[in-house]
C-alpha cells in the first residue's frame, strides 16, 4: 500500500511539472526541468542532512506532529477540521502534539497534515510537494523578470533557481519552503504593479491567501517586504505616475507622509515591532542563540545593548556578517566550508558591482534597485543581530539571498559575461 500510494504522487507530481513545463515555450524553458530537479534533490538532502549530519530537526517534528494530525483526520474528520481551524489545548489531541505549541509551528504543523493526507504520511513525497511548491513561484517570478527585464534574466536564473543555498534553505519540509513561495508571488505582484501590468483575478484572490501565509509562518520577511514594497510604490506613482505633475516639493511631502504611515501600520502589526519593545526583542534573541551556540559557529558584536546607538554601531558588522560570513578562513565544519566557499563568490560579485556603481546611480530603474538594496539591507541587519549563530542564519538569509544575487550582477562585468554564455548555451539547446 506504501508503494501504491507513493507511485501515485510521483505521477501526480510529474503531471504537475509537466503542466508547469507545457505552458511556457520562452528562451528560459531548456533551465525548467534542470532547475526543478535540483530544487526537489536539495529537498531530499534537507530530510538527509536532518536524519545524518544533526541529531534533530524541526523538519521531522512538522512531520510527526503532522502525522498525528493526519490520524485524527482519518478517525474523526469533524474534529480534524476543527482543530485546523482553532486549534488549542482544550482539544484532547493537544497533548499528542511533541513541539506544536508555539503559533508559527503549529501553523506549520496544519498544513504539514494536509499534506501527509495526500501522501499517506510518506515524509520524502510530502518533501517533494514542499519543495515543487517553492519553485513553482520561484520560476513564476524568474519568467516575469525575464519578460518585464530581458537584461537581467540570466542573473535571476542563477539566483533564484540554482544559488545553492538559496535554493538549498527554500526546499523541503521546512518553513522557508512556503515562506519564500509568498515572498517571491509577492514580488510578482510588485513587479506587475510596477510594470502597470494587470493582474490575474486568480492572483488577486491569492493575494490576500500569501500575505497571511507568510505572516503565519515568517511575519518578520513580511515585516521588512510590505514596507519597502508599499513605499516604493507610493514613490513610483508620484514620480512616474499620475501624480507626476506635481511639484518637487509636494511629491515629497506626500512621499514622507506615505512612509511614515506604512511603517506606522508596521509598528501596529506585532508587539515585537513597538519601538519600546522591538531593540529589546533583538538582543534577547541575540543573547539566547549566542548561548546556545559553539564558540566558532557564532558572531560576536561589540556589548550589543537594546538602545538606538548600540544597534546603530553595530549595523555595519551585521550587515558584512549576514551577507558575507562565515568568511573562508572561519569554516570549522563541511556545511560552513560549502557556505565561505559561497560567500566567497559572494563577495568577488560585490566588489565588481561597486566597481561598477555608476551604472546602477545612472540606470532608469534606479527606484527599483534602491527597492531592492533596501530590502536586502533591512532584512540582513536584522536578521544577522537577531540570530548571530552561523548555521540558523544560512538558513533564514534565503529571505533575502537570492535578490542580493540579483542586484550584485545586474550591472556586473562577471554576471553579464555568465549572462552571455548561458543564452549561448539556451540557444544551442533550442535549436
Amino acid at each position: 500500500m506504501t508503494a501504491f500510494f507513493a507511485g501515485v504522487n510521483l505521477i501526480l507530481l510529474i503531471a504537475i511539472a509537466w503542466q508547469m513545463q507545457r505552458g511556457y515555450s520562452g528562451s528560459l524553458s531548456v533551465f525548467f526541468w534542470p532547475a526543478l530537479l535540483f530544487k526537489l534533490m536539495t529537498g531530499v538532502a534537507i530530510g538527509l542532512l536532518y536524519s545524518y549530519y544533526y541529531s534533530s530537526g524541526d523538519t521531522f517534528l512538522y512531520f510527526n506532529d503532522g502525522v498525528t494530525l493526519a490520524s485524527l483526520a482519518r478517525r474523526d474528520l469533524s474534529s480534524y477540521l476543527q482543530f485546523l481551524w482553532h486549534g488549542d489545548d482544550s482539544f484532547p489531541i493537544w497533548v499528542s502534539l511533541a513541539d506544536g505549541q508555539q503559533s508559527r509551528v503549529l501553523f506549520m504543523v496544519k498544513f504539514t497534515s494536509l499534506i501527509n493526507l495526500v501522501t499517506h504520511d510518506n515524509y520524502w513525497i510530502s518533501s517533494l510537494y514542499f519543495s515543487l511548491v517553492s519553485f513553482a513561484f520561484a520560476w513564476k517570478l524568474v519568467r516575469l523578470i525575464s519578460q518585464t527585464f530581458p537584461q537581467v534574466s540570466s542573473p535571476a536564473v542563477i539566483g533564484f533557481l540554482f544559488l545553492p543555498s538559496a535554493v538549498f534553505w527554500s526546499s523541503g519540509l521546512i518553513k522557508e519552503s512556503l515562506a519564500m513561495a509568498s515572498v517571491f508571488f509577492l514580488s510578482a505582484v510588485v513587479i506587475k504593479v510596477w510594470s502597470k501590468m494587470s493582474l490575474q483575478y486568480w492572483e488577486w484572490i491569492a493575494l490576500p491567501f500569501f500575505l497571511w501565509l507568510l505572516w503565519s509562518l515568517k511575519y518578520f520577511y513580511l515585516a521588512v517586504f510590505f514596507p519597502v514594497a508599499a513605499s516604493s510604490i507610493v514613490a513610483y506613482v508620484i514620480f512616474n505616475g499620475r501624480l507626476a505633475f506635481l511639484s518637487r516639493s509636494s511629491k515629497m511631502i506626500l512621499l514622507t507622509t506615505a512612509v511614515v504611515v506604512v511603517f506606522v501600520s508596521v509598528i501596529l502589526m506585532h508587539p515585537n515591532f513597538e519601538p519600546s519593545v522591538f531593540f529589546e526583542v533583538i538582543v534577547t534573541n541575540y543573547n539566547l542563540l549566542h548561548a546556545m551556540s559553539a564558540p566558532d559557529d557564532v558572531i560576536y558584536y561589540h556589548n550589543l545593548q537594546p538602545t538606538i546607538e548600540s544597534i546603530a554601531l553595530n549595523m555595519p558588522w551585521a550587515l558584512i556578517s549576514g551577507l558575507f560570513r562565515p568568511f573562508f578562513w572561519e569554516a570549522s565544519t563541511v556545511l560552513q566550508l560549502l557556505a565561505s566557499l559561497e560567500n566567497l563568490v559572494l563577495v568577488v560579485l560585490t566588489i565588481f558591482a561597486v566597481f561598477n556603481l555608476s551604472r546602477y546611480v545612472k540606470s532608469a530603474h534606479r527606484l527599483k534597485l534602491v527597492t531592492l538594496l533596501a530590502y536586502v539591507v533591512l532584512l540582513c541587519i536584522f536578521l544577522a543581530l537577531s540570530t548571530p549563530n552561523f548555521g540558523t542564519l544560512s538558513r533564514y538569509r534565503v529571505g533575502f539571498l537570492p535578490y542580493f544575487f540579483l542586484l550584485i550582477t545586474i550591472y556586473n562585468p562577471v554576471g553579464m559575461r555568465a549572462a552571455r554564455l548561458m543564452k549561448r548555451y539556451s540557444n544551442h539547446l533550442i535549436r
